[in-house]
Formats: structure tokens, C-alpha cells, sequence
């Protein structure tokens, strides 16, 4: 899948379970936008409802040329099995959905969703702090080499 947009935040604030990859019904020029990387994820979230899950709070900025409503919740499509697989795992207290990529699949416009629980203070410390000893011996390896 080629990446357009990719939600930073999720890796940060959420410890990812499951993923799952999802179609997504749009209209007219959200096409446009979303092909040209204008979306934003960075507080979206997926929401299940009794027709299916749906993606909220997905931002596609306003073209003159078309009318789009900017937050408008966004249909997913997948399978019935992974619908029932994920809707038995967000009972479980603390987990949740969220969008982490958003991407072009064989020219249509797929969405990787993760079954996610959020993460405390401290394991954030501990990823940043992983995240800082991992670039340091990036840098030593290069200087060697």
C-alpha cells in the first residue's frame, strides 16, 4: 500500500493490537483531496455503530469547486467475520479504534485501522526514551562507517 497520509500520533498515545486494512466510501471530491494528501487523522477515530464501523472526526478541507462537509463521518467496509472480530474485542474496558494509515491500494483508497489500548505517561516515557538510544547508535554505527 503507498502511504498518503500517516496518523504520527497513534504509535505515540496508543499500544496497537490488531490491525486491520478497510475500504472507505467517499464522495466526489474527498477523492481528490485525500489522493493529493490532504486529510487529517490526528484526532480521528473509529466508532461502531449498528450498520457498520465509520470514521469520524477525519478532516478533508473545503475545495471552491465542490461541496464537502469537512468532518462528516466516513463509512469503512469490511468483512462481516472482521466487523464481529472487532466488535467482540472493543468490549474489553480501555480499547478502542483508531485510524493509523491512509493509503492508496491498486488505486482505490484503503484505510489501516488498529484495535488499540491507550498508553499510560510512563510507557510513553518509555518509548521516547527507546526512541532516543536507538537514534544514538544510529549515529555511532555512522560515524564508524
Amino acid at each position: 500500500m503507498k502511504i498518503v497520509k500517516k496518523n504520527k500520533r497513534a504509535q505515540f498515545d496508543y499500544l496497537l493490537i490488531k490491525r486491520y486494512i478497510a475500504g472507505i466510501v467517499l464522495q466526489g471530491a474527498e477523492v481528490k483531496q485525500i489522493k493529493a494528501g490532504h486529510i487529517d487523522l490526528a484526532e480521528s477515530y473509529v466508532r461502531l455503530q449498528e450498520k457498520g464501523l465509520y470514521l469520524w472526526n477525519a478532516i478533508i478541507p473545503q475545495v471552491t469547486y465542490a461541496e464537502i462537509i469537512p468532518d462528516r463521518e466516513k463509512k469503512l467496509l469490511l468483512k462481516k467475520k472482521e466487523i464481529q472480530e472487532i466488535s467482540r474485542s472493543i468490549e474489553q474496558k480501555g480499547i478502542t479504534i483508531i485510524p493509523v494509515v491512509i493509503g492508496l491500494e491498486h488505486g482505490l483508497i484503503k484505510v489501516e485501522i488498529a484495535v488499540a489500548r491507550g498508553k499510560k505517561r510512563f510507557d510513553k516515557r518509555e518509548t521516547i526514551k527507546k526512541r532516543e538510544t536507538d537514534r544514538m547508535l544510529r549515529r555511532m554505527t555512522m560515524a564508524k562507517g
